[in-house]
């Protein structure tokens, strides 16, 4: 069948937490997907067919998951191998998101793949399992979002709020040091209370966001000057730049370019930016 993504926004007291809960399903037209840094925890539960996840570039080594999955923020890129037609009901959580709904400590997180009912609350587990036979139905969604919002940002401090809003408000180019200043906290402090929140260091947070923002700022059907994007992103020069792309994606930032045209030529700019195609064993 063809394949369905259907995104569904939160309500916006939600919207802290929450990016989006979305439905997906049908038979992608590629082997699997290599998964870029997004910043973003996600949470899976699966209808149909198992998929292997995890950070192997072989994908067949990675876990299998049959029920449902959690990954924390990646600073690697995630290998997403469908056993069969994808079929699933998931939610992107913002960075503070699981912190702030469920009091979860994101650390141990961090760059790992798990069953997300090791992570996510027994309740909030049996309401979603309960509607998964209706999951492309919008009511779900805002079942579900109305539970989470009954839970929402009860344990993170107004100043870990603005913290990271400096971060992701200026895509990551905001300087630390004045962020760390206006939260009237030591820096160790807010770094230390910031990792525990979302798993990751106020500067990885940084990175991933700007790096996210160049990719967006793509126009994949046009020639690509990388030197002169590099700059307007603030990167000291290419060697610099190439060096942050390859630690982000795994690839040269004119592979990148070219295995996602390849399986998508009229990609638009800004689409799926995270999510790089793969046919290769």
């Amino acid at each position: 069948m063809q394949f369905q993504f259907i995104e569904y926004p939160p309500p916006d007291d939600l919207r802290p937490c929450l990016r989006r809960s979305f439905y997906a399903r049908g038979q992608i037209p590629y082997r699997n997907d290599k998964i870029l840094p997004n910043g973003l925890a996600v949470a899976v539960f699966t209808i149909g067919q198992p998929h292997r996840l995890g950070l192997s570039e072989i994908a067949e080594d990675n876990p299998l998951f049959d029920h449902s999955w959690f990954h924390g923020i990646h600073t690697r890129p995630v290998y997403n191998l469908p056993t069969g037609e994808t079929h699933v009901l998931g939610l992107l959580f913002e960075p503070i998101g699981c912190h702030a709904l469920f009091g979860t400590d994101m650390r141990p997180l961090t760059d790992g793949t798990v069953d997300a009912r090791t992570v996510l609350p027994a309740d909030l587990v049996g309401l979603i399992e309960e509607r998964l036979p209706n999951a492309g139905d919008e009511a779900v969604h805002a079942t579900i979002h109305q539970a989470l919002l009954e839970r929402a940002a009860r344990s993170v401090p107004a100043w870990l709020w603005r913290f990271h809003e400096t971060i992701r408000s200026s895509s990551g180019a905001a300087p630390l040091p004045p962020a760390y200043r206006g939260t009237g906290r030591s820096a160790r402090h807010v770094a230390e209370r910031f990792k525990r929140s979302t798993g990751v260091s106020p500067k990885v947070l940084a990175r991933i966001y700007r790096l996210n923002a160049l990719l967006a700022a793509i126009d994949p059907g046009k020639p690509i000057v990388w030197t002169d994007l590099a700059h307007r992103f603030g990167f000291f020069d290419q060697a610099h730049f190439n060096r942050e792309f390859k630690r982000f994606s795994g690839l040269t930032p004119s592979r990148y370019n070219a295995e996602r045209m390849r399986e998508f030529p009229t990609l638009k700019k800004g689409e799926n930016v995270n999510f790089v195609p793969q046919n290769e064993r």
